[in-house]
């Protein structure tokens, strides 16, 4: 808990500091807020469609109900 309120007050900060450098200047708003790809660098090799397989049957939904019943 003690974590979680550390996070949340450092956010809260962040989008005060955030604001009042919107205030101040527009430009440098827009630049901090863009993504920097150099911090978390990412690549994607392969294919953007996979074909479904073929003669795969879909669950749909179906299960076995387990469900005990107790009568009197």
């Amino acid at each position: 808990m003690v974590e979680m309120e550390a996070i949340n007050l450092a956010m809260k900060a962040q989008r005060e500091a955030l604001e009042e450098l919107k205030m101040e200047s527009g430009e440098l708003y827009k630049a901090a807020v863009r993504p920097d790809p150099l911090v978390f660098p990412f690549s994607h090799e392969g294919p953007s469609y996979t074909p479904p397989k073929s003669k795969y049957d879909a669950p749909d939904g179906k299960y076995n109900d387990i469900t005990k019943v107790y009568t009197q």
